[in-house]
């Protein structure tokens, strides 16, 4: 029954594809020219062309052109192809843009021919001896004057009437074709010639099978459909009823496009997206469809990345140009292979080799489905002159699953009509077995009733005991200790499950092997007295114990004894209970042995510790020893906030006086200041505070370099030097704000400021206002500008007795609250102004109050530095 059904299957396929396989001629079309004098239309039907036509690339020729011009050279592509695959004078040609094809066809027949035209991308305009029969779409030189469509062309070409019988005619067929619009151009499918009933028949033929085909994929889609709405629970009938309506799509809009003479206005770009969105998600249809149906055989991943790959090219389709999406065909043929592969020679394979119901079926229709695909496949990749048989394949299989559930029914349908002849039989029956078990029960319920009171009794002692033995055999059956119950002398009555895991041992073999009492099975003395012990005093002992296993391994034990006694108070049973304790022992002499080697590493680092810190408490001497004294600003009223926030800085400060009789100045001298904020903090900030202090003390006091500008351009060379920064990418540097202060002839005093990274505030009489001098935004040091020579800029004001200006690090306006908010640079600058007016002093307590309440229990982040000088 089964080979029976396959062949009506297999050749039910045949004959479906039969009208379109094409015949093997040896008539080809050779440099334009194709003779077709010995075809015989009458009797051999409708001749496909194939072969080379005259092609005039970027030449849109009617006949005219050809008529008026003798002088045309043309080049020679193959058709049906791409144009782009072929080369023009060793180039490749473009894939958009437009082109002439010429061909002349030699006939020795006299009669009403028809020319179809189709797959052509992607307009075109044809003439037949010099008369233009029609165009689809607008064929135009560039984009804006193109407008492609798809349309089947079919041509008549009326017999010559000035031809005399048996004289050869020859027919001019001209194409122009234009495409800015997809990724393949020109003649994609064969130039089809035949008589006009010849023709009239195919395409009779041609309809025919293609509706029922898609008539077949409508119905079994709307059937599936039901079937799913019917029971929710089977998503296999849902997305077979999606695969079925996808590959309708398709057939509707490829090959005859059947789409047409329904909707003959349906626009190029719809179809296309129709056509490409049917193949491009179906995929995933498909390999859920087997999920749903074998999800034991199939991998849920791979199916979601197949649902994936579907949902990114429906995207693609429906919002990206044409000429985009069809470019993706290859990475869709590929994926295609791979999801039909594994379906097919995967899944199917495991669910026969399981046995599942209807796989050898599934087998057989899946393959099918899945070498026509690949048929449809190669067809698209390599243009042949072929139709589409991928829905006739899936018809195949749509008929092989309906005889899958043909099977399904028939098997619940025997299944049902057995229950109901056994049903039948019962109801018969039920009457006689009905008395006869009423009797029977009368009878069982006056001996019942005898008993009734007795077995109450019994059951109310008997629910407790059971309860209670219930729980106690739970305990002895699930635990990993080793339960014994010994009677009042010792020996072993029972043991359970744990008891023989543990020791290895069970109750009979270690009777035979060890001894009946417990004593003579545990060689240690502590067993021995523990067990006289419990009879003698009538109460639970604890104790550890050694012991050597048959296998040679030696464990820990915990063993608890518990004594029962009987209504006498004599012991008549003891409950031993022993536990492995060798992880726990092992691990306690670990601890031990960690313990030791922990407190000696304590005693390292508690020395390294002392030793570290008495370092670091000295390099706090050195650095202060570095620091400016206050004497350094006599003459003026100061103060300074220096808060490190290790023992040690990232900030310092500097300052120096320089003598010089050339200065114009009152007292001949001029001090220089400056306030340095290192990168990092604690060590290595101290590191570069030195670092940056003996350099300043060099270009100043050394180098005799006073202009701040340039301090800081030698400055910011010399660090590179010193870190090395060029060999090393060490990024280090600093920020500074430096300036140098003059007493002028009118007691005035000139301050000139260069900053890197770093403001000067300042306040004069006439306002009253605080005012910000914004320093250059460039660090000194740093690899990022090594080649460029880094330049700094002066700022000059002149400050009058009681003027004050202050310089600063980020340390104080970057510190934060226990919200996590900035102090910020605005509260700063209002804090400096509320307190001008005060003496130094006192601003400085101002401002350390401020920091205090601001950072309450909050670390300190940075190193902070502000000075303030009144002139």
């Amino acid at each position: 029954m089964k080979q029976k059904t396959y062949l009506l299957l297999v050749t039910l396929l045949v004959i479906l594809v039969n009208p379109y396989v094409a015949k093997t001629e040896d008539i080809t079309l050779h440099k334009g020219v194709l003779d077709l004098t010995e075809w015989d239309f009458d009797k051999d039907g409708v001749f496909s062309v194939v072969g080379q036509s005259e092609f005039y690339f970027n030449q849109l020729l009617s006949p005219a052109d050809f008529t008026n011009n003798k002088t045309l050279q043309p080049q020679y592509i193959d058709i049906p192809s791409i144009w782009s695959n072929g080369t023009i004078d060793g180039q490749t040609i473009p894939q958009h843009g437009y082109a002439t094809y010429r061909i002349f066809v030699k006939l020795d027949y006299n009669k009403a021919l028809n020319i179809k035209l189709d797959g052509v991308s992607t307009a075109y305009t044809v003439w037949i001896d010099g008369e233009l029969l029609g165009n689809v779409g607008q064929v135009g030189s560039s984009k804006a004057t193109s407008k492609p469509m798809y349309r089947i062309g079919n041509y008549l070409i009326e017999p010559n009437k000035n031809l005399a019988t048996g004289e050869t005619r020859t027919i001019e067929i001209i194409i122009q074709i234009s495409n800015y619009h997809h990724t393949n151009s020109g003649l994609w499918d064969t130039i089809d010639i035949g008589s006009y009933e010849s023709s009239l028949r195919l395409k009779t033929r041609t309809d025919f099978y293609n509706s029922l085909t898609l008539g077949i994929l409508l119905i079994m889609a709307l059937y599936h459909f039901s079937l799913y709405f019917l029971r929710r629970n089977d998503y296999s009938t849902l997305f077979f009823g999606l695969v079925s309506i996808l590959m309708f799509i398709r057939g509707f809009t490829t090959d005859d496009r059947l789409i047409l003479e329904l909707f003959p206005n349906t626009s190029f770009f719809v179809l296309i997206r129709l056509e490409y969105l049917s193949v491009y998600t179906n995929i995933a249809f498909i390999a859920y469809f087997f999920y749903h149906l074998f999800n034991k055989e199939a991998n849920k991943r791979f199916v979601q990345l197949a649902g994936v790959f579907a949902v990114l090219m429906s995207g693609i389709i429906i919002f990206a140009p044409v000429k985009i999406f069809t470019s993706f065909r290859d990475v869709y043929s590929l994926f295609a292979l791979i999801v039909g592969f594994y379906v097919t020679f995967i899944v199917l394979i495991k669910a026969m080799i399981h046995k599942r119901h209807g796989s050898v079926i599934a087998f057989v229709g899946m393959f099918v489905f899945f070498g026509t695909g690949i048929f449809d496949v190669i067809k698209v990749v390599l243009v042949l002159p072929l139709p589409y048989i991928a829905q006739y394949g899936l018809v195949f299989y749509i008929l092989s699953q309906s005889f899958i559930l043909s099977q399904r029914f028939s098997i619940s349908f025997i299944e049902n009509k057995k229950l109901t002849e056994t049903m039948d039989y019962q109801n018969k029956n039920l009457e006689k077995i009905v008395k006869e078990r009423t009797s029977e029960v009368t009878q069982q319920s006056e001996e019942i009733l005898a008993q009734q009171e007795e077995v109450l009794v019994i059951n109310e002692e008997l629910k407790k005991m059971n309860e209670e033995l219930m729980q106690l055999t739970i305990v002895a059956s699930k635990t990993d200790n080793a339960i014994a119950i010994l009677d009042g002398k010792g020996n072993f009555e029972w043991t359970n499950k744990g008891f023989e895991k543990l020791f290895g041992h069970s109750l009979e073999e270690l009777v035979k092997y060890r001894g009946q009492n417990f004593s003579e099975t545990n060689i240690n003395q502590n067993a021995k007295k523990a067990i006289a012990k419990c009879i003698e005093q009538k109460k639970t002992l604890i104790y550890e114990n050694y012991i050597t296993l048959n296998n040679g391994n030696n464990i820990w034990t915990h063993t608890t004894l518990t004594p029962i006694f009987d209504e006498a108070g004599n012991v008549n049973k003891i409950v031993a209970i022993d536990s492995d304790i060798s992880k726990q022992k092992e691990a306690e002499k670990e601890i031990t042995s960690q313990k030791d080697e922990l407190e000696s590493k304590n005693k390292r680092i508690a020395m390294q510790n002392k030793h570290i810190k008495a370092s670091i408490t000295y390099a706090k001497q050195i650095q202060k020893a570095i620091l400016p004294q206050k004497k350094i600003f006599k003459k003026f009223d100061t103060f300074i906030l220096f808060e490190p926030k290790d023992v040690v800085s990232g900030d310092f400060y500097w300052s120096s006086i320089v003598q010089n009789k050339a200065f114009e100045t009152v007292d001949r001298s001029i001090r220089f200041l400056a306030v340095v904020d290192c990168t990092g903090h604690g060590v290595p900030g101290a590191f570069m505070s030195m670092i940056g202090s003996s350099l300043l003390n060099q270009i100043v006091n050394e180098k005799k370099i006073y202009s701040p500008k340039d301090i800081l351009s030698h400055l910011h060379k010399n660090v590179q030097e010193a870190l090395r920064q060029q060999e090393t990418d060490n990024n280090d540097g600093m920020d500074v704000g430096i300036c140098s202060v003059e007493i002028l002839e009118d007691h005035t005093a000139r301050v000139i400021f260069a900053g890197a990274k770093r403001p000067l505030i300042y306040c004069n009489k006439e306002n009253q206002t605080l005012h910000v001098i914004q320093g250059d935004r460039k660090s000194i040091g740093g690899t990022k500008n090594y080649r460029n020579k880094v330049q700094f800029s002066n700022k000059e004001i002149i400050l009058r007795e009681g003027e004050k200006f202050y310089l600063s690090t980020d340390g104080f306006v970057d510190q934060n609250n226990s919200e996590r908010k900035r102090f910020g640079t605005s509260k700063l600058i209002q804090l400096l102004d509320a307190n001008k007016s005060k003496t130094m002093a006192s601003q400085r307590d101002e401002l350390l109050k401020k920091l205090h309440e601001w950072q309450k229990n909050e670390p300190q982040r940075d190193d902070i530095t502000i000075i303030g000088v009144e002139i």
